[in-house]
């Protein structure tokens, strides 16, 4: 796979698009590092969103042997599927221009991925980060597993994203609208290159996995930028840290647990409510009689 997308760029010309795939499940979904350093010159680790990671490294990869052609990537879309699995992206090739201080803009959307050892949160870094410095967000520990180089940009182009939406909407075609979407929602590019599941919510929490809107809602009501990510169902995108998160699950179970409280309390209220109806009737058909 590596050799065919060095090749692919003598053949597609400059703002034009190309098609990646990658199929290797090990490599790309972060599951065996010595492999996916083979296939991509990068180290993983595991954690939770190792699919999203394994899109970013594809990409990640893609970007740096563009660079070599004097060319850039932009993401019109990214897509996994979990049958395979299949980890696939459509990038459009660009003229790699220079930041302003002389480094390629290469930096600014390939960087390192920080995974905390005490809990579920991280970070990205960019290349020139210094990671002896890094803090946990969430616990403030220092001990960190380190994966990258990834891609840590946008994984899509939300204009490309809205006319397909348009298109697909128009030719009916509901299933592909709905998961374009999701894909809007990922491509804001102020979230980060990672997600978290429920189900380590709910476990740091100590509560049941709360449902996903709830969830999005109360982190919503807080200020944070929460997003679905098509990658896993029972999983949010937040730029909030996971600490945010196990609170938010928190306030999300009090809630519930209080509003199973209310309508057993109306319940009983209604059942008492009807027995002494009915007493009184029977009180006043006996009187009657």
């Amino acid at each position: 796979m590596p050799r065919i997308i060095q090749a692919a760029y003598w053949v597609v010309r400059r703002d034009g698009l190309m098609y990646v795939t990658a199929t290797d499940g090990l490599a790309s979904g972060g599951r065996a590092a010595r492999r996916t350093f083979e296939r991509y010159g990068s180290w993983t680790t595991p954690h939770a969103a190792v699919n999203e990671a394994g899109l970013r490294y594809l990409v990640g990869f893609a970007a740096e042997e563009a660079a070599k052609h004097g060319l850039a990537v932009r993401p019109w879309f990214s897509l996994y599927s979990s049958h395979g699995p299949v980890f696939r992206a459509m990038l459009r090739l660009e003229r790699l221009r220079e930041a302003p201080d002389g480094e390629v803009a290469l930096a600014d959307n390939v960087g390192l991925y920080a995974h905390c050892n005490h809990c579920p949160d991280g970070s990205a870094l960019p290349l020139s980060a210094d990671p002896g410095v890094w803090r946990c967000p969430s616990c403030g520990a220092s001990s960190y597993r380190l994966a990258g180089p990834l891609w840590t940009g946008p994984l899509h182009c939300s204009d490309a994203l809205d006319r397909m939406r348009t298109e697909a909407t128009a030719l009916g075609w509901d299933e592909a609208a709905e998961l374009l979407d999701t894909l809007v929602e990922e491509s804001d590019d102020a979230l980060p290159p990672y997600y978290y599941t429920t189900r380590d919510i709910s476990k740091a929490a100590g509560v049941s996995p709360p449902p996903l809107g709830d969830l999005m809602a109360t982190l919503g009501q807080s200020g944070a930028r929460v997003a679905r990510t098509h990658i896993d169902a029972r999983a949010v995108k937040t730029d909030a840290p996971f600490s945010a998160a196990v609170d938010a699950a928190r306030e999300v179970d009090e809630h519930r647990r209080r509003a199973r409280e209310a309508k057993a309390r109306a319940k009983a209220a209604a059942a008492a409510g009807a027995s002494a109806a009915a007493a009184a009737a029977e009180e006043e058909d006996e009187e009657e009689a």
